[in-house]
């Protein structure tokens, strides 16, 4: 994460709007990050915070060197307080027992809270008309950063009290840059980049290291490649019986688990399907016990901004149940991410259908596009298509089960494959 504008990667348009508007004392008590999840959003909030808490700033923008902006860029300065949905949605009681209160608080350091709502469209109608009462009368230290993906589900009461701002995509070029920064091989790098399809989130995704005996996922958004360990350090790993020593952890096996899958089911049948969502469901508890150890790391910070007993009242019981959230929102992101990969294999069989050169695919380093193009018929793939967002909306909203809803997905397909082959 980064302390100035200038370093905000791939949205140097909406990086010049907020600078101007902190310049030129236009900036309003609220605003709205419009675009694709984890394309800078993160970084923009912590320039901006910088921008309006540091104490020499330059032309609108925090000076980067203080130690404010350092410690803003670190996450442990109390002016940014970040809020994130609890379950599948931000709750009424949470807007009314933390976000009304953490914003009216008087600020221990600094001239200018930032409060970041995270996936701001997952608030419902009441939730929104519960938020209406802090943006009608603001307080005049706070400034709200709500982001969203889509304005679609806010209320224009809401939309008509935020400043817009929209973000993009990030391009080929600067995903290429990250790509290397985060140590990824070369001869990768294209695919990669074409696979992240604008994401530098979805990028940082493809660092993640697995052991293949235990299962334990190391890495991914918010990790430092450079620190990740090359062995396995569960001390519960069983290796099999003929191997000595930790396992050597595999690079982004995840992802070339899910392009596999056609693969699986037309070489296999039908019978793979339980072994393949059983190992989705497995990895995604992987991930989800992963997230422990950033969330000891958030403690730390926190220590080091409070003390280890100047702690605000309530405040480590909150924070211990949002760190159980989080974890469930990590193993739902792993599903979706399953199932979004997965669909751009489907995309890419019915593009090969329709004629489509390998050049123009979204998974070039695909094991068998080909091959699984000829054994999945047109139809079945575009029904699978349309249902994925059915079975992401029954998993994250409706809290299904995972496994099942994964299964009622690929067992389709792969009768479609089996009877193809006859």
């Amino acid at each position: 994460m980064t302390a100035t504008f200038t370093d905000v990667i791939g949205q140097q348009p909406a990086s010049t709007v907020l600078q101007a508007a902190v310049a030129g004392d236009r900036l309003g008590h609220a605003l709205l990050l419009v675009g694709p999840a984890g394309v800078g959003q993160e970084d923009l909030v912590a320039a901006l915070a910088a921008a309006l808490n540091c104490p020499r700033p330059v032309a609108g923008a925090g000076c980067g060197d203080c130690e404010t902006c350092a410690r803003i860029a670190r996450g442990t300065h109390p002016a940014v307080v970040t809020f994130r949905p609890e379950g599948a949605s931000h709750l009424v009681d949470a807007v009314r027992d933390d976000w009304i209160p953490t914003s009216s608080r008087t600020l221990v350091e600094g001239r200018r809270r930032v409060c970041r709502i995270v996936e701001a469209d997952r608030m419902n109608e009441s939730t929104q008309n519960a938020f209406l009462k802090v943006l009608e009368e603001p307080p005049p230290s706070t400034v709200w950063i709500l982001e969203a993906e889509s304005t679609a589900p806010l209320l224009d009461t809401v939309l008509s009290r935020c400043q817009r701002v929209d973000l993009t995509a990030w391009g080929a070029g600067d995903l290429g840059r990250r790509a290397r920064e985060l140590g990824l091989p070369e001869d990768l790098v294209p695919a990669l980049v074409r696979a992240a399809q604008g994401s530098p989130a979805r990028l940082a995704e493809y660092t993640q290291r697995e052991c293949p005996w235990c299962g334990r996922v190391h890495g991914g958004p918010g990790s430092d490649p450079a620190d990740l360990p090359t062995h396995c350090d569960n001390g519960k790993c069983k290796p099999p019986k003929d191997v000595s020593g930790p396992a050597e952890l595999v690079r982004d096996a995840a992802r070339a688990r899910h392009l596999a899958v056609v693969q699986r089911l037309r070489t296999q049948g039908p019978s793979a399907v339980g072994a393949i969502t059983s190992e989705v469901v497995a990895w995604a508890d992987a991930r989800a016990s992963g997230e422990g150890t950033r969330q000891a790391a958030e403690v730390e910070r926190l220590d080091e901004s409070f003390g280890p007993r100047g702690w605000p009242t309530g405040m480590k019981a909150r924070l211990r149940a949002r760190h159980k959230r989080e974890q469930r929102q990590v193993r739902l992101a792993a599903t979706c991410r399953f199932l979004e990969e997965f669909g751009t294999v489907l995309r890419d069989v019915v593009a090969i259908r329709a004629g489509a050169d390998a050049t123009d695919l979204v998974n070039l380093d695909a094991p068998s596009p080909v091959e699984d193009a000829a054994a999945l018929p047109t139809p079945a793939a575009l029904l699978a298509l349309a249902e994925i967002p059915l079975v992401q909306e029954a998993i994250v909203v409706n809290s299904a089960q995972p496994q099942l809803q994964l299964e009622r997905l690929l067992l389709p397909l792969a009768v479609a494959i089996f009877a193809n082959r006859s």
